[in-house]
């Protein structure tokens, strides 16, 4: 080994863990393990290619990791949970996504902490809140990003209660 980005371990090793912390606006975050010492670099590339854009504090998390000169490194998610999802389950641990509708997001402003995502059926535009994303297991949703919503009415119209990623409506 000669100290250089090509230096890293051939195989990839599995583990679980939690994320500590995740920042959109960076790319990146890191995941604690008890399987493994020290900080694993979560990369924003990463989690986009398990088809999310962030990850809040706190989600279960299934990854490969390599290790290389700058320390440890996720390579691939096998799987991520929000602290929350038990909410949303069935007595079986399956998500239970009929009550969702397909939604892309028309804008979100993190900063002022709401958005609102476009109902594919109805044509509506639905308030969602950053609490929600958070409760949901992400910190951010981008312009275009294709999601299934749980939704309600309340007294200012429809809000989105519940948000999973695309891909789950395919599992």
């Amino acid at each position: 080994m000669d100290g250089t980005a090509n230096d890293w371990v051939e195989a990839d090793n599995t583990a679980y863990g939690v994320v500590r912390w995740f920042d959109p606006y960076k790319g990146y975050g890191f995941i604690l393990s008890d399987q493994i010492e020290g900080d694993v670099l979560l990369h924003h590339h990463v989690l986009e290619s398990f088809g999310q854009n962030s990850a809040s504090e706190g989600c279960q998390i299934e990854f490969r990791y390599k290790k290389g000169p700058s320390g440890l490194k996720a390579t691939l998610i096998l799987s991520l949970r929000s602290p929350f999802a038990d909410l949303a389950t069935n007595n079986d641990g399956v998500t239970d996504l009929s009550d969702t509708v397909p939604a892309r997001v028309s804008w979100f402003d993190p900063t002022r902490g709401f958005g609102f995502v476009h109902d594919f059926w109805s044509g509506q535009e639905i308030f969602l809140h950053a609490n929600t994303l958070k409760q949901c297991g992400l910190t951010q949703v981008h312009p275009g990003e294709a999601l299934r919503v749980q939704t309600s009415q309340n007294s200012h119209g429809q809000v989105v209660t519940a948000v999973y990623p695309w891909f789950c409506a395919h599992n």
